[in-house]
């Protein structure tokens, strides 16, 4: 009986909350939510979706792109800007505006998310942005784009991207016809100047007010806003471009961000939204109306009006809570409430697009569905009857789900704060799998297909996942939250998971199933475990300089064995203090010292640090040309060195051939190191480039050889292919560009 009072509470509450929308023509549905990042949508052609984000945990600004819509299939890159600051679409492609190295960039992309061009326009000593850019297109090979007061012209043309700087202290600007309109800023006043394209003035008009300045073009007429920073008040004015007449003139105290502008038939006409006690209203007016005034109220318990905008012949307003849509006759089409709240930070961007509505800003992007809603009569007749049958069932029923709610927040908070990356399987009470996420089934090995309505007891009886069966079993039987760290074995790997096992309960206090959630954490504690070595490496260091202070003073007559075995001992000193350095200096070094050498020296300098009383059953080979090049040598040494030692671990007892060669392919010169040892399967193969991952099974590889190859090419603005087949070897292939400058 509880149970069909609480569906029936649900049902209720959500056909209430859903009324806002029933009783219109249209509807928005499938809201489509984008956090951290802006939406633009190109409606050119074909319809193609990009999302600028940032990624919080490396602090990277990520681009994302689209084919419609609804987000799939997605292609992605990284934006190499150090923060981006706003982006548009123009000509089918998406322009990136950042800084970089203190200066503003402007990258452009196809839609297949290559890079095309990169331009600098002005220089910037800080990240702070004083005004949103803005961009204006003149067909598709000139645009306008206004940066911190600086208006540049930019044009695309032979596939080039150009700039040029045409004027500065300019507040706001816009394209009508064949001229320009800018407001420039100056000591105490600003002036509404009008352009040709050639840039000679036609006219100007002196502004009333010298604070902040906007403005809208609609065929030839000009709204302006003007308003001040201290007070809500804002002065609008309507001007005829041809005639330089002001048509409407009129102060509202109201915020700039609720009037919006367009042509109705044609009369230049201003919308807004004004407040009186709570009660909302919408309004027009028209410049041609004799200052008639069209006005309608807006639905009770909104609140909080954000933003005012036209978009495809339709008036849009959000408010903090709710979305509405009028026609030009201020009928309300869409009433449908949506919890905004702080989601937006930045200036809002409208768009509509194939009935779908855009909202978008630097941090948090929507998308809404508009849809006809044919039974909409028939939920005005419903709502009446819910509204004076029901009121007091609601008001008992409220306090049953409070109790229900009260009990599972901590459920629902704890799926609400998992990482999408995180093991997640939902039990019933009797151990039957009702959910279970992508990690969860990996877990488990099995494929994409989840095993719903089977008893998770029945997977767990791999040898492999017996460590977690015994957790598991303990915690249902003692039907109390637990928590462990537990090490699985798999493919001859340890891995490391923290696991955690909730019992849910229903409002009668009936036990209703089992929560379990759990991470991979063997990433972290391999990178506890290389802060441990570089604190060891440091230890290392005075020992071994103790080692080679003692070498040097041993005193020995030349061309005897003590003579030869003393400079060994100093050989290999030196070759171990570079590699205590390794442990030290990764990922610190991003410079590079650039030298003059070439190929044969540096495959010999690499190959005569393995001395062949150390490795007697390695032959090394060297077949290579003499190629001059440009490199940080010592860093090159390095990465060659590590795949040099990479191959001879590879190499059963160490008794193999490594093969040192290099040629040249087009501008990059290539190093080939390959070995004859056991080589990779497919999947070793892709790993092999992940930060700490080892194929050695005895504990002594930690990956750092790797991770020091990967970053010596990456800042030689290089790449590395790799090329194995099991038990037929491994090469490794270093490309470089030659003439690095």
């Amino acid at each position: 009986m509880i149970r069909i009072f609480a569906i029936f509470f649900v049902f209720v509450i959500i056909c209430n909350s859903a009324y806002a929308g029933l009783n219109y023509p249209l509807q928005i549905r499938n809201k489509q939510e984008f956090f951290g990042g802006k939406l633009l949508v190109d409606s050119n052609l074909v319809i193609q979706s990009y999302l600028i984000k940032q990624q919080w945990l490396d602090n990277l600004e990520t681009l994302t792109s689209w084919q419609g819509i609804h987000k799939s299939q997605e292609i992605g890159c990284v934006v190499s800007l150090e923060q981006t600051n706003y982006s548009f679409l123009w000509d089918q492609n998406l322009f990136v505006l950042g800084i970089k190295n203190k200066q503003y960039t402007l990258l452009q992309f196809d839609n297949k998310l290559n890079q095309l061009n990169s331009i600098s326009l002005i220089n910037t000593e800080t990240e702070e942005v004083h005004s949103t850019p803005k961009f204006v297109q003149q067909g598709n090979k000139n645009a306008y784009l206004l940066i911190e007061k600086k208006l540049f012209q930019i044009k695309y043309d032979n596939n080039t991207l150009s700039q040029t700087e045409i004027f500065e202290t300019i507040e706001d600007f816009a394209l009508g016809g064949n001229n320009i309109y800018t407001i420039e800023s100056l000591n105490n006043y600003s002036i509404l100047k009008k352009f040709d394209y050639s840039l000679n003035e036609i006219w100007q008009i002196r502004l009333e007010s010298s604070e902040i300045n906007s403005i809208e073009i609609r065929d030839s007429y000009i709204m302006l806003k003007s308003t001040s920073e201290l007070s809500s008040t804002t002065l609008i004015q309507i001007i005829n471009t041809e005639t330089k007449s002001v048509l409407l003139k009129r102060i509202f105290e109201i915020n700039p961000e609720l009037f919006a502008f367009d042509i109705v038939g044609q009369n230049p006409t201003i919308f807004w939204i004004s407040n009186h006690n709570d009660n909302y209203k919408i309004h027009s007016l028209g410049a041609f109306s004799n200052y008639s005034t069209n006005s309608t109220s807006l639905p009770k318990n909104i609140y909080e009006p954000v933003k005012l905008s036209v978009a495809s012949n339709k008036i849009v307003a959000i408010f903090r809570n709710s979305l509405l849509l009028f026609d030009y006759n201020l009928t309300t089409e869409v009433f449908d409430y949506n919890l905004v709240g702080d989601k937006f930070t930045s200036p809002i961007e409208v768009k509509i697009i194939e009935n779908h509505l855009l909202l978008s800003s630097q941090n948090y992007s929507e998308v809404h569905q508009i849809r006809e809603n044919k039974f909409s009569a028939i939920f005005i007749i419903y709502y009446k009857f819910l509204q004076y049958i029901f009121p007091i069932v609601l008001i008992l029923l409220f306090y049953l789900y409070y109790k229900l709610y009260k009990k599972q927040k901590k459920i629902f908070g704890e799926f609400i704060n998992l990482p999408s990356a995180n093991i997640i399987i939902v039990l019933n009470s009797k151990g039957i799998i009702e959910n279970i996420s992508i990690k969860g089934l990996e877990l488990l090995g099995l494929g994409k297909q989840v095993p719903i309505n089977q008893s998770f007891h029945i997977f767990l009886q791999k040898e492999e996942l017996f460590p977690f069966l015994e957790f598991y079993e303990y915690s249902i039987n003692s039907k109390t939250h637990n928590s462990k760290k537990i090490t699985l074995i798999k493919n001859n790997n340890a891995l490391e998971y923290f696991f955690h096992i909730s019992p849910y309960w229903s409002m009668t206090g009936k036990l209703k199933g089992y929560l379990i959630n759990g991470f991979d954490i063997t990433e972290q504690l391999e990178r506890k475990k290389m802060a441990n070595w570089a604190q060891l490496a440091h230890d290392m260091q005075t020992n071994l300089l103790t080692i080679k202070l003692n070498a040097e003073q041993m005193k020995f007559e030349e061309n005897t064995d003590n003579f030869t075995q003393k400079n060994r001992i100093l050989h290999q000193v030196n070759l171990l203090q570079k590699r205590v350095r390794d442990i030290v200096t990764v990922g610190r070094s991003n410079n590079l010292e650039l030298v003059a050498t070439n190929s044969v020296e540096l495959l010999s300098e690499a190959a005569s640090e393995f001395d062949k009383t150390a490795f007697p059953n390695i032959a090394f080979q060297i077949a290579s040309d003499k190629i001059e090049l440009n490199c940080d040598k010592p860093k090159l040494n390095r990465a060659i060195r590590n795949t040099i030692e990479n191959g001879i671990k590879a190499m059963p007892n160490q008794t193999g051939i490594i093969s040192l060669n290099s040629w040249i392919e087009g501008r990059m010169v290539c190093f080939s190191v390959k070995d004859n040892g056991l080589g990779m399967d497919e999947q070793a193969r892709k790993k092999i480039l992940t930060p700490y991952f080892s194929t050695t099974k005895d504990g002594s590889g930690f990956g750092i050889g790797t991770i020091i190859i990967q970053q010596v090419i990456e800042l030689h603005s290089g790449k590395i292919i790799i090329n194995s087949e099991k038990n037929k070897g491994t090469e490794f292939i270093l490309k470089i560009p030659r003439n690095l400058k």
